[in-house]
């Protein structure tokens, strides 16, 4: 069970002395659902209004004002009738949020979301053609630059371990673990990549020694073929079913 944090307490306070009973949901997602007092977790909100209008943002301003110097990262806002037609458009982040959330405020919104696999690989195969263009074009303007560079693959492996939790839900019916090592090794093992890459790239994320500078262009090379190796295995998979 997720312990309220007082600044959430005091945001959604403030949220409501704005828009009172059209104050639908306040959803919490994300790794602070697990690590409720870690430091290094980031705190994100959805917060889904009745007939959410600029006015509101507006009035919310010293609300969320507040909220910024207590926590990184501002609340997604969403009208109702936005939040339920956005399933087809956000199946990844929709499939998270499902997975992994805590209803701090309101209705259930979640409990009743239906993913489709079709909107779900749809997705994927976009987000893993972005992810390759993006680590593409960065090396090239970057290459020179090795602090930029290890910002790049920190980078990637954090849209890559949400593509490869994807690749898991369009392959199974089982709920998809948070663990990033299992999930490496999982997608690694189903598509024939190599783990060993992966796992070295998670440690250099909180270890900057992990892997030396002089490793910089083969870790890149590796991400590059990684990725166009999942890509080539998400454009065949054809199922259309909900999760």
């Amino acid at each position: 069970m997720v312990i309220m944090n007082k600044n959430i307490e005091i945001l959604i306070d403030g949220i409501k002395n704005v828009v009172g009973n059209r104050l639908l949901s306040v959803i919490l997602y994300g790794s602070y659902v697990d690590q409720t007092e870690s430091k290094t977790s980031d705190i994100n909100l959805m917060v889904v209004i009745e007939q959410l209008t600029a006015i509101d943002l507006k009035k919310m301003h010293s609300a969320i004002k507040k909220w910024q110097k207590s926590s990184a990262g501002l609340p997604v806002f969403m009208g109702k009738t936005e939040w339920f037609a956005s399933s087809d458009v956000y199946p990844m982040e929709y499939a998270d949020i499902k997975d992994r959330h805590s209803i701090l405020y309101g209705e259930d919104i979640v409990l009743d979301l239906k993913i489709d696999k079709c909107h779900l690989r749809l997705q994927c195969e976009s987000e893993t053609k972005n992810l390759l263009i993006r680590l593409r074009q960065g090396y090239v303007a970057n290459s020179s630059d090795n602090k930029i560079t290890g910002e790049l693959i920190v980078n990637s492996s954090k849209s890559l371990v949400a593509i490869f939790k994807t690749v898991l839900r369009l392959t199974s019916d089982e709920k998809v673990s948070n663990d990033k090592n299992e999930i490496i090794n999982k997608v690694s093992s189903l598509i024939g990549l190599d783990a060993e890459v992966f796992a070295k790239i998670l440690e250099f994320r909180d270890n900057k020694k992990a892997i030396r500078s002089n490793e910089y262009d083969l870790i890149i090379q590796k991400l590059i073929d990684s990725i166009y190796d999942v890509l080539k295995y998400v454009d065949k998979i054809n199922t259309c079913k909900e999760v």
